[in-house]
């Protein structure tokens, strides 16, 4: 069906060997730490063997760093057995949503290094958008599919972003650093952080109607403000509605946010009756 494509043979290089990869590795993530004694500690689990070994290293050197015992877990992680992902967790074992992640993500950026061009999909919250942009950066939008914001990262060169965001080492390291350079604990780095009132749901729609619906509701909707970016976004005055079609299934992601949590709901019902009605009457 077209959904994976073969790369075509020009495209195919002959494999380079990377000697001692590991230790230049380390020693780039060691060289990018501004903390100088560590007064603050984390826990990291993995269940994958090299990523252990590789954190056994690195922890290796920063515990010459610390200064006290017995210091406080400001936060447990969770790396994925290929190190691409990591899962964060508050010091009461509470895991953070995406969108929080997100915003970890963008404050160890703004406030962490000189990185202004942070890429964000278009499902990301307008508080969030608000957060980069208030404090003196560029939300550069993307689709929000994993390929498309990978591209869109790449796409902008700022490298650390994309370690962050699919390094889970880099990201555990560099978010204990933040910590410990700025005096700040990650609970009281959490609390900080807006209340995102987002809501998801799908509805079912064939495959042969899906560009059909979405082209009826932009032209229902053209008087408000629109963002094509990935799927239809609509905004209305008390939030905005995202409508993604799903490439695989027969359905249509409905994202929304609102002001608080009953308006991103009123907003996500008007619009599953909205795709249900185009559904019921198609355009000739």
């Amino acid at each position: 069906q077209d959904i994976f494509r073969r790369c075509e043979a020009p495209k195919l290089y002959e494999p380079v060997e990377l000697e001692n990869f590991r230790l230049y590795y380390l020693q780039n993530l060691l060289n990018s730490l501004s903390s100088r004694r560590i007064t603050r500690n984390m826990e990291v689990r993995t269940s994958s063997e090299t990523i252990s070994e590789m954190l056994e290293l690195v922890l290796h050197e920063i515990e010459q760093r610390i200064t006290a015992e017995n210091l406080p877990r400001e936060f447990r992680s969770e790396i994925s057995d290929n190190g691409q992902h990591i899962r964060l967790f508050t010091s009461d074992n509470a895991p953070l949503t995406d969108d929080q992640f997100l915003t970890v993500v963008c404050i160890v950026l703004l406030k962490h290094s000189s990185c202004r061009r942070i890429v964000l999909p278009v499902s990301s919250s307008e508080k969030l958008k608000e957060m980069v942009e208030n404090n003196g950066g560029q939300a550069i939008v993307c689709g929000t599919s994993q390929r498309e914001f990978m591209n869109a990262v790449m796409e902008q060169g700022e490298q650390l972003q994309w370690k962050l965001c699919f390094d889970g080492i880099w990201a555990a390291i560099t978010l204990l650093d933040y910590l410990n350079v700025h005096e700040v604990s990650f609970d009281t780095m959490i609390n900080k952080i807006p209340v995102y009132c987002k809501k998801e749901c799908e509805v079912e729609c064939p495959d042969n109607q899906k560009a059909q619906v979405i082209s009826q509701l932009y032209d229902r909707f053209r008087t408000n403000r629109t963002d094509l970016t990935h799927g239809l976004k609509i905004y209305q005055n008390n939030g905005w509605v995202l409508m993604v079609p799903d490439r695989y299934r027969h359905y249509i992601k409905i994202i929304t946010e609102g002001v608080n949590m009953e308006a991103a709901e009123e907003i996500s019902a008007l619009f599953k009756k909205e795709i249900k009605k185009s559904l019921q009457n198609p355009r000739e």
